[in-house]
């Protein structure tokens, strides 16, 4: 493998000798946790091009400095010295030469960069760079917030790229990616059986869903036992979304009805769990004797009430349809979310929650769409 095959993006980028592939094609589904690269890849996207090139020279790079080259290279007071004497960084068989940098005037926010890296984010050729730039911000010492994760949940999964994700989780040594964070968690399973409701069912895009969702609830197990971890699968309102997953992939030949009809036990147990006296229980399965329940998280947005709520009623009637075993034990979660309405809610916000619940649980899963 060449050298110039290996170069760094910002010399990618300003090169005179035409293009040059910053790094050989790979399939980042296919890499091994091993063999996750500190260099971005070239996409045909030029602004992300331009956005990771930033990134990598003025964050990532310094990172992978020692104490006192990286001293070096911040001190605007002696550029000459720089200049007489490089640092050069030798990183995945490249060789980068730095410049005088100004902390105050050359480095980006690296909050930003990093939102608009991810918005720019579209094909899967583009996300195989989401891991490597976990890497970069891990190894730079950067903290990135849970609203940070889940930004990066929504677009992946938007895009129909939930793999990189998932192939972060895999690699949370080198990430950083953590899917303690339920917001990305439910992110993550809503998005991925939004697909499902789009598409009508078709078998393709259910099936696709059906593996993503199992490979998340195996992610979801392995953590078991974690300090303060409790597992998400046996939440009620996530243990209704796997089975609306399982039912679809039932209704598709994907799976048998027996693992459905397990999943239906399942949730039966899960929310017999759940204080259902109406004095007790105001707000349906958000309040906080909810909240309390071991391995419950709380749900806080609107739309992802109505889109869960919504996607757990659809479950039971359809576990009904195909004549699942236990099906109608199920018929008193339904009593249960048709009387929650959202509390504090801006003006219409009640209206609104309501129709799309109606809309989510009355789509066709007919694969027509």
């Amino acid at each position: 493998m060449s050298r110039s095959a290996l170069r760094p993006l910002g010399e990618l980028l300003a090169s005179k000798a035409g293009p040059v592939s910053l790094l050989p094609s790979r399939a980042f589904s296919t890499s091994q946790s091993h063999a996750l690269r500190a260099t971005f890849s070239e996409t045909e996207n030029p602004e992300l091009n331009a956005t990771l090139k930033e990134i990598q020279e003025k964050i990532v790079f310094p990172g992978y400095l020692p104490t006192e080259q990286k001293e070096r290279v911040f001190d605007v007071k002696n550029r000459s010295v720089l200049e007489k004497n490089p640092v050069i960084l030798e990183l995945d068989d490249i060789e980068y030469k730095f410049p005088p940098l100004n902390v105050m005037k050359d480095i980006p926010n690296s909050k930003k960069i990093y939102r608009d890296a991810i918005k720019q984010m579209k094909t899967p050729q583009d996300w195989d760079n989401f891991a490597v730039l976990l890497a970069g911000y891990k190894k730079a010492s950067i903290k990135l917030k849970p609203s940070d994760y889940a930004l990066a949940a929504r677009r992946a999964a938007g895009t129909g790229n939930i793999t990189a994700i998932l192939e972060c989780i895999k690699q949370e040594d080198k990430t950083g990616f953590p899917l303690e964070l339920e917001s990305a968690h439910r992110m993550l399973h809503v998005i991925n059986q939004s697909k499902i409701l789009e598409s009508s069912g078709a078998k393709s895009q259910t099936t696709q869903a059906s593996k993503w969702c199992e490979t998340l609830l195996d992610l979801d197990a392995r953590r078991v036992g974690g300090k303060g971890y409790h597992q998400v699968a046996f939440a009620p309102l996530f243990s209704g979304m796997v089975l609306f997953n399982k039912l679809c992939a039932v209704k598709v030949g994907h799976i048998d009805a027996s693992i459905a009809a397990d999943q239906v036990r399942l949730v039966k147990s899960i929310w017999d769990r759940v204080d259902r006296d109406p004095g007790n229980f105001k707000k349906g399965p958000y309040n906080d004797n909810y909240k309390k329940l071991p391995g419950i998280p709380y749900v806080v947005s609107m739309y992802m009430h109505a889109e869960m709520d919504g996607q757990v009623l659809r479950a039971i009637s359809l576990a009904k349809e195909l004549g699942i075993e236990e099906a109608g034990s199920l018929a008193f979660i339904e009593d249960i979310l048709d009387t929650w309405v959202p509390t504090k809610a801006a003006p219409g916000a009640e209206q609104q929650y309501k129709e799309k619940v109606e809309i989510t649980r009355n789509l066709p899963l007919d694969g027509t769409a």
